[in-house]
């Protein structure tokens, strides 16, 4: 276990002090960092909605249960592990799922920290804000979904006789990898943190919100670990794919404020060599 919470340790430190471009000046409180398309983003916001969705109503209707570890089969077999997913074998903590199960709600009220940013009567751009991580949200969700029944990968307790003996032939059992609570957290994190970067590209409070989400973001994967349900790997996987999706679709709606730089003092410099002869254009930016 402590080699996972190792791991997202240094996740949370690496994502949270990115080396990102930030616009030069602040955005105003009526204002959003982000620029929308209608048309291109309702589209994209409702396929992946669409595709999220869809595949878990066609997946848990059709998948079967698990090939190992149902009360039909033997328990899975350890041997095909490797040495960091081992940890998370032999635990099936009750205290920890039900903990996760409440904890997975908390990062919705990151949505409330934009709120309290541009205040409710700049209501418009809290709404392209939020449309802009809810398309992230979409996607991560329609992604994580596809590689969790392409993959279909037990879960811990079905490694252990008599865990969980409710759910052991039942689809969602046979779909660890990767985590989509854990994806969900670090994409809602990164995402909410990049937005405040974004609007305030000089505050020190960034250097504040990005680990502070990000480590309650982190507490979630620990728990599926305990808990039995996920592998290390599943979680770290889950934590890297969120913060990434997190990122990606906030960076490319990113409006753009920066005014480019006057070049002066350009000059055309001649530099002759024994096999070729090259003419760079020097400047200063």
């Amino acid at each position: 276990m402590r080699t996972v919470a190792a791991v997202l340790a240094l996740l949370v430190a690496s994502t949270a002090f990115a080396d990102s471009p930030v616009p030069d000046q602040p955005f105003a409180h009526d204002e959003s960092p982000y620029f929308l398309r209608l048309d291109v983003d309702s589209a994209t916001l409702a396929l992946g909605a669409v595709l999220w969705g869809g595949t878990s109503l066609i997946g848990s209707t059709t998948l079967q249960p698990p090939f190992c570890g149902n009360t039909l089969t033997s328990t899975c077999d350890r041997s095909g592990l490797n040495a960091l997913d081992r940890l998370a074998l032999d635990h099936s903590s009750t205290a920890a799922r039900t903990a996760a199960d409440i904890i997975s709600f908390v990062p919705i009220a990151y949505l409330g920290l934009d709120m309290l940013d541009v205040g409710p009567r700049n209501w418009k751009t809290y709404l392209t804000d939020l449309w802009v991580v809810a398309e992230a949200l979409a996607w991560n969700g329609a992604v994580q979904d596809i590689v969790r029944r392409a993959v279909r990968r037990p879960r811990p307790f079905l490694y252990s006789p008599g865990v969980y003996p409710d759910e052991r032939n039942t689809a969602e059992a046979g779909l660890s990898f990767y985590s989509g609570h854990t994806s969900f957290a670090f994409a809602l994190a990164t995402s909410c943190s990049y937005t405040f970067t974004l609007r305030h590209p000089h505050s020190k409070w960034r250097w504040v919100v990005w680990p502070a989400l990000m480590a309650v973001a982190s507490i979630e994967p620990i728990l599926r670990v305990y808990s039995g349900d996920h592998f290390p790997t599943d979680v770290i996987v889950g934590a890297v794919a969120g913060s990434a999706i997190g990122v990606l679709f906030p960076a490319l709606h990113r409006r753009l404020r920066s005014v480019p730089k006057i070049v002066t003092g350009m000059r055309l410099v001649p530099v002759v060599a024994p096999e070729q002869t090259v003419l760079s254009l020097v400047g200063r930016f």
